[in-house]
């Protein structure tokens, strides 16, 4: 049996205007660039970022170290996933084939 498709081509006109723009360079962002206030407050973010990890790290190696496995449960958003990871490679747990796994509920 021989089918043919009928096949619809659009043609799409975007009016720039609306698009959104996304900008790499910081000092010209939308709005301008950051007050001294939002200046601070990203500072203060990227501290707390920072400082969550490292003051673990040590906890974390310590445990993981004489465990083959070891089962990490943590809040939403607590880095578990994308901090800790990294941290874990950077002191040669991925060596001899070893594998870090992540899971989300």
């Amino acid at each position: 049996m021989d089918c043919q498709a009928e096949v619809e081509y659009y043609v799409y006109v975007l009016d720039e205007s609306a698009t959104i723009a996304f900008l790499i360079n910081p000092d010209r962002r939308i709005g301008g660039p950051l007050s001294a206030k939002g200046a601070a407050l990203m500072a203060q973010i990227d501290a707390a970022e920072r400082r969550v990890c490292t003051s673990q790290t040590d906890k974390l190696l310590k445990a993981v170290a004489p465990y083959p496995v070891l089962i990490v449960v943590g809040e939403t958003a607590s880095a578990q996933t994308t901090k800790l990871p990294p941290s874990l490679q950077e002191a040669g747990y991925t060596k001899d084939a070893r594998k870090i796994g992540c899971t989300k509920p």
